[in-house]
């Protein structure tokens, strides 16, 4: 349904992207993450792994699952 999909993607999606890359911007702004990091690209890495998880590949989304998005994206910071 187009129209369901719409009002979800601007009800339920926009939103929770959008406090993401706020947070992920704020990484940013204390060193945390790279300078020249695309929150945006970032962000929908995070989600994206996410919603796999929950809709195409029965593993748990659970504490561990988002401490290790953490540490891979920390990872990624100390080697640039």
């Amino acid at each position: 349904d187009p129209e369901f999909a719409r009002e979800f993607q601007r009800v339920f999606i926009v939103p929770r992207k959008e406090a993401l890359a706020a947070l992920l911007k704020r990484g940013v702004q204390r060193g945390e993450l790279a300078v020249d990091t695309n929150v945006d690209v970032l962000a929908d890495l995070i989600y994206g792994a996410k919603w796999y998880r929950f809709l195409l590949y029965p593993a748990p989304l659970d504490d561990e699952f988002a401490r290790e998005i953490v540490r891979l994206i920390l990872r990624l910071r100390s080697e640039t």
